[in-house]
């Protein structure tokens, strides 16, 4: 047989959940911290951001950079092709009116969003159509992908003192 565990006394208790009380306000303390600190940080990004495009020199093809005596601060701005289901369907219905499914499945492949199979170029050209068709076809595939910026990418650099 297992022995009875006793209760705890109510000064036990009383102990218990004033340490936990204070182990909560100290959780609570640290997130506000660093709620404020996360706000600060942003901000100075943005502002560092803001004064490296407008007054930094080019770097590379995509990014600028600003320096310090002791630091420099490169911002890098990438962009990158999204697929635009909007278009896409706007494609699809098009397809379904001229009776050419079998080459939307063979362009784009349908998840929660869409995304290129093949190269549209070598679809299109396996595909025996009236070039009427095909134009709009090209044109309708074209305006499917629109270019969109990332947000900013931030590297700062500071030199160690000798």
């Amino acid at each position: 047989m297992a022995a009875q565990e006793t209760a705890p006394k109510p000064a036990q208790v009383d102990a218990l959940v004033r340490e936990y009380a204070a182990a909560q306000a100290v959780v609570a303390t640290h997130k506000n911290d660093m709620k404020l600190a996360e706000k600060t940080s942003d901000e100075l990004k943005a502002k560092l951001v803001e004064l490296v495009n407008r007054h930094g020199f080019r770097h590379t093809e995509k990014s600028m950079r600003l320096e310090g005596l002791h630091s420099k601060a490169t911002v890098t701005t990438g962009t990158r092709f999204v697929t635009d289901a909007e278009a896409v369907e706007g494609l699809r219905t098009y397809l379904d009116k001229q009776e050419l499914t079998e080459i939307s499945g063979k362009l784009f492949r349908q998840h929660v969003s869409y995304s290129l199979v093949a190269s549209p170029q070598e679809v299109l050209a396996s595909v025996d159509l009236p070039t009427k068709i095909l134009n709009k076809l090209k044109s309708l595939v074209g305006i499917c992908f629109k270019m969109e910026t990332n947000a900013p990418a931030l590297k700062v650099e500071i030199a160690e003192a000798k």
